[in-house]
């Protein structure tokens, strides 16, 4: 696994520099800022660049988020139920879903974050119902609904469906949780308030929407 994270890694950073010199991504957010929910303001005087920074930093989370899950999984010995999950969101990258081929670039990039990014967020919640406790202390609903709102709902749906229908088919080994020595990593990390966890992988405490609030007036 650990040459496919350092593939995945080149493969998103080789996207980006592309967009530093195309600008396409920017390009796409400038053209759909407009269409945001007003229920989405952007606290700042900058609305476009405050968005294609939050994007940026949304593909970026993707990877981490990975890395970190993945990290996990092994240390508390439950790769037998997480692995095939984590398998389907590096094809997610690797090898896009055919509603996904006909974008290009850092944007294809951004759908295929939202797609994994929303997979470990489902997955994260699934694992509450078999275990006293999370895979970890991932707090990314905000995050993936600003992003839902910049796909646009009806390709963000068709990305929502695919992931729950993988959720769905996916087998994988839920015994893994009854082990001992998993129930006792998990209980002593969930008891530390998951610091060590947030520590190690920043993407867990740090909020990609800081700027922008989803909100009813």
């Amino acid at each position: 696994m650990e040459s496919t994270f350092s593939d995945l890694y080149w493969h998103i950073e080789k996207i980006k520099r592309e967009e530093m010199l195309d600008h396409k991504l920017f390009v796409f957010v400038e053209a759909h800022i407009g269409s945001l929910h007003k229920t989405i303001t952007i606290n700042s005087v900058e609305p476009t660049a405050t968005v294609f920074e939050f994007t940026t930093a949304y593909i970026d989370s993707a990877y981490d988020y990975l890395d970190a899950i993945h990290t996990l999984a092994v240390e508390s010995k439950t790769t037998g139920y997480l692995k095939p999950f984590i398998n389907l969101a590096f094809m997610f990258f690797i090898k896009p879903p055919a509603l996904l081929l006909q974008y290009q670039g850092a944007q294809r990039l951004l759908y295929q974050a939202y797609l994994s990014n929303r997979l470990l967020e489902e997955l994260n919640d699934q694992i509450t119902r078999i275990s006293p406790a999370p895979m970890s202390p991932m707090d990314i609903g905000m995050d993936n609904l600003v992003c839902h709102a910049l796909v646009g709902d009806e390709l963000a749906n068709q990305l929502d469906h695919l992931v729950f229908l993988t959720l769905e088919t996916t087998i994988s080994d839920k015994s893994v949780f009854e082990q001992p020595q998993t129930q006792l990593y998990l209980e002593r990390i969930r008891e530390g308030n998951w610091q060590q966890v947030k520590e190690r992988w920043p993407c867990f405490k740090n909020k990609l929407s800081v700027h922008l609030h989803i909100g009813y007036s």
